[in-house]
């Protein structure tokens, strides 16, 4: 046990430091790095005590039932406690482990990236006075410069983008945060049908041999016995779950594969930062330029690509891999933060001075909403830039391989702070 904790003691101060690095900390040691290698060190300490507590629980009942002399013995009062000790020490350093991570979701930033260009419409009429698209040659929409944006605009309709498929995209993400490999009802429930219905309660019963009935009088169970035989149900019953979701229920319908797919149809990429310099990346832009469409274009769409008669779904030209694991340079995180600080100081000053000048005409929660929206659309140019490699000052990165290394210790062993990687 001490030379299990001792590891893990060095495994989180290891963990603490890649995560200082992904945070873009310039000072190693701080306050809250110290709290970070606490909630690391908790989280890591309870999982040994569970894990060594546990197997040798399981494997000192099972044994003592499966011997036919006697080699094994239940453990007497004083050792019970220790395991007892044991066993709350681990409950509330996983209590704090839980919390850390609810903290570590909370915090995520997560960008839905809209690569949806307005469309202009002429302001041409038919005879029957009908309005028509004007379109070019090869069908494709028009994209309106920015700089020409204001000029178009005066002599047609500019068809602005629509917001609804960001908002089905960050309905179907929260969504998907809530999945999970394994069932907890269906495991509550099968546990109790195995240790009740089934009788397989009775096996926690202090007595050589798996008689599930007519257990003899004054036979009880302990703490150590009650803690093995459910632990191994337990396993038993999410190994098993988890096997089933993963080789079959996720191969007829793979929830992640269905919101990529989502994403690519609604020409949407999402950029999910767990870290300020590091986070996970879906490329959702669509090959055909446009998603705002109707229902017969959009089969068209599909078709085409089903035909592999268009380019590939991928962020690199030839490629479809569309999940990547971002490692970010600083100027990008310098740059958010930057568009970030713009909404919540500059936006504040702007907000006041017109709702004094207009509050008989606006409401409070419409002027906000404006200066939220030029935040956003801000936001959202910078990261389609930083994403296409517009310019070197938006940021630079390359896509390249994971190493086994990086992956096993969970720590980038390469600079990324002046050029940063896309890691497949």
């Amino acid at each position: 046990m001490a030379t299990l904790c001792s590891l893990a003691a060095v495994w989180a101060a290891l963990q603490t430091y890649s995560w200082s690095r992904r945070s873009g900390k310039l000072i190693l040691i701080d306050a809250s790095t110290i709290i970070k290698l606490l909630f690391f060190g908790a989280d890591y300490i309870g999982n040994i005590f569970i894990g060594v507590m546990g197997s040798a629980c399981i494997w000192l009942i099972y044994a003592y039932k499966l011997q036919t002399n006697i080699h094994y013995i239940p453990l007497n009062g004083n050792q019970e406690n220790s395991f007892v000790a044991y066993m709350i020490s681990a409950l509330a350093l996983k209590g704090i482990a839980l919390l850390h991570t609810m903290l570590t979701l909370i915090l995520v930033k997560t960008f839905f990236i809209d690569w949806e260009r307005p469309r202009l419409f002429l302001n041409n009429f038919d005879d029957f006075g009908k309005k028509k698209l004007f379109e070019e040659n090869k069908g494709n929409e028009i994209e309106i410069e920015k700089e020409e944006e204001q000029k178009e605009n005066e002599r047609g309709d500019l068809n602005k983008v629509v917001i609804w498929r960001t908002y089905l995209i960050a309905n179907e993400w929260n969504e998907l945060q809530l999945y999970r490999k394994t069932n907890i009802g269906i495991q509550l429930i099968l546990m109790l049908f195995v240790m009740e219905y089934l009788n397989f309660g009775e096996w926690a019963k202090v007595q050589p041999g798996f008689g599930k009935y007519n257990q003899p009088i004054g036979v009880i169970e302990t703490k150590m016995s009650r803690f093995a035989i459910n632990l191994s149900f337990y396993l038993i019953i999410g190994i098993t779950q988890w096997i089933i979701q993963v080789i079959v229920i996720e191969r007829l319908a793979d929830p992640f594969r269905n919101f990529m797919d989502l994403c690519s149809v609604a020409n949407i990429s999402v950029l999910a930062l767990t870290h300020p310099l590091r986070g996970y990346y879906i490329h959702g832009r669509s090959v055909h330029g446009y998603a705002d469409t109707d229902m017969l274009q959009m089969n068209t769409f599909l078709q085409r690509e089903k035909e592999n008669v268009c380019a590939l779904r991928g962020l690199e030209s030839g490629a479809d891999l569309q999940t990547f694991i971002c490692n970010l340079p600083y100027t990008f995180n310098e740059r958010i933060n930057q568009i970030l600080e713009g909404m919540n100081l500059k936006g504040i000053g702007d907000f006041n001075g017109r709702l004094q000048q207009k509050s008989g005409q606006f409401e409070r929660t419409t002027i906000k909403m404006q200066q939220q929206t030029k935040i956003y659309k801000e936001l959202n140019n910078y990261l389609k830039d930083f994403i296409n490699r517009v310019d070197p000052k938006c940021g630079e990165y390359k896509c390249i391989d994971e190493n086994f290394i990086e992956e096993m210790l969970n720590m980038e062993l390469i600079d990324t702070g002046k050029i940063g990687t896309f890691r497949r």
